[in-house]
């Protein structure tokens, strides 16, 4: 690891068609210990609605999909992610 690299770098990749193959291939490319995909593509996710779905990839492998959704309280800008079971 190179000695200026911090601790833990993440990426965010918003993907229309083959999100995972995209996603997976800039977490490699960019050497990220962990990627944040948003799948724009869906028709009840995305920046133009108050529900979301973030996917997250691991360099070690893990995937863990991360509902989220935005609220009247929230900023604009901010989600809420809702914590898996």
């Amino acid at each position: 690891m190179h000695p200026q690299r911090p601790r833990l770098v993440v990426g965010f990749a918003a993907e229309t068609n083959d999100i995972e193959k995209y996603a997976l291939g800039k977490l490699k490319e960019k050497d990220l210990d962990m990627i944040c995909l948003n799948d724009v593509g869906q028709k009840d996710a995305g920046f133009s609605v108050d529900t979301n779905i973030i996917t997250i990839f691991t360099r070690q492998g893990e995937k863990m999909e991360l509902p989220c959704s935005r609220s009247r309280m929230s900023p604009p800008g901010y989600w809420t992610v809702s914590k898996p079971d």
